[in-house]
């Protein structure tokens, strides 16, 4: 009796045990991080190195919503940067005038302050969902190395113009020597009522370059410029 008594104990103590795993693998990024989009739900070992904010239509990843592409961003090549680092137009819609804006700003905060902010603007309808222009955004940063490789100090923000379920989507990549200097919702402030609103009006240069001055004046007061 004895042993029927241990057997169902062990059983019983393994049944609490898996429940347990399944109940942490629902919750997911909940726990390990906070506005993981790529976590993994088994504690957060992707996604959690570069945090990414945008609209928030109940996930935590890039604006755009939660549309599939019709390609996996793995087969997406990257970009070339441009000479200009600060800003990357890739469509042609950033007038002279405003591209020296970028240029002037980014050139300034890196003096100032070290770190490196980056626009990008592109038309890929490949990375239109949430996932996919997440996944995108980071192969590109790293790619691309942007920040100090010391301070990993560096903010990369991908306007893609393509039209999906949104008029467009945006994208940010902060890496981790920024994360506890520039909160999410400070990032998500910018993106939902700076950009957002002029990117759904198809205003895709002006929203960049209020994105990018926005960013830019976040980071140089918290960075002390």
């Amino acid at each position: 009796m004895k042993k029927r008594d241990t057997a169902i104990s062990s059983i019983l103590a393994f049944a609490v045990f898996i429940a347990f795993l399944l109940m942490f693998r629902s919750i997911g990024c909940g726990w390990g991080c906070s506005a993981c989009s790529a976590c993994t739900a088994t504690g957060c070992v992707k996604g959690c190195a570069n945090s990414v904010y945008g609209r928030t239509d109940n996930d935590y990843g890039c604006s755009g919503g939660t549309q599939n592409a019709s390609s996996g961003t793995g087969t997406s090549p990257l970009l070339n940067a441009k000479e200009e680092l600060y800003i990357n137009d890739y469509i042609g819609i950033i007038g002279e005038e405003d591209k020296q804006q970028f240029i002037s700003l980014g050139n300034r905060l890196e003096l100032s302050t070290g770190a490196q902010l980056v626009a990008v603007v592109i038309n890929n309808p490949s990375v239109l969902g949430t996932d996919e222009l997440w996944e995108y955004a980071t192969r590109l940063f790293n790619d691309w190395g942007i920040g100090s490789s010391n301070s990993n100090n560096g903010l990369l923000m991908i306007v893609n113009t393509a039209q999906g379920a949104y008029s467009g989507n945006v994208c940010c990549i902060l890496g981790t020597g920024l994360e506890n200097v520039l909160p999410a919702s400070e990032l998500q402030e910018v993106i939902d009522d700076t950009m957002l609103p002029l990117m759904d009006e198809g205003r895709f240069s002006e929203a960049a370059l209020q994105g990018y001055t926005a960013l830019y004046e976040k980071l140089d007061n918290l960075l002390g410029g």
